[in-house]
């Protein structure tokens, strides 16, 4: 791809370095990068010549880059403080979070992460589900 040409992360599906990635050339935005299996390409599967093969440099580990998982924990003191210091064990930090769903015993959050690529978020996620307060994280998609 030209060196000239902007490119932009797509919010539905949120690409980092390790995901396998496709560009949507859209006139006047550039080159919208989505992963590979992102289900708002299929909103451009009668438009071929707007795709655009690309994968990522190997040096892109300095850069940092958004994604978002979702987590559910118990809603108990302490949970949001576990979460919050394995994160930042990892070198990483918390842009924003939102609470998308609570109950008595479990809230449901949205986290943004800065992470450096997908292994770096897959350590993290790791890390997470070994905390006894964290029921479950999964990688952000868009619905």
């Amino acid at each position: 791809i030209d060196e000239d040409i902007p490119l932009q992360f797509a919010r539905c599906c949120y690409p980092i370095p390790g995901d396998p990635i496709i560009g949507i050339h859209q006139p006047g935005k550039g080159v919208v990068v989505h992963i590979s299996d992102c289900e708002t390409l299929q909103n451009y599967s009668a438009s071929p010549e707007k795709w655009v093969d690309l994968s990522w440099k190997k040096n892109n580990e300095l850069q940092i880059y958004s994604s978002t998982v979702n987590v559910i924990m118990l809603n108990k003191p302490g949970s949001l403080a576990t979460l919050s210091i394995e994160v930042s064990k990892h070198d990483a930090n918390i842009s924003n979070f939102k609470i998308t769903s609570r109950a008595a015993d479990f809230f449901e959050i949205a986290v943004d992460l800065e992470v450096k690529g997908l292994t770096h978020l897959a350590s993290i996620m790791a890390s997470l589900h070994t905390k006894q307060c964290i029921h479950s994280v999964h990688r952000y998609v868009k619905q």
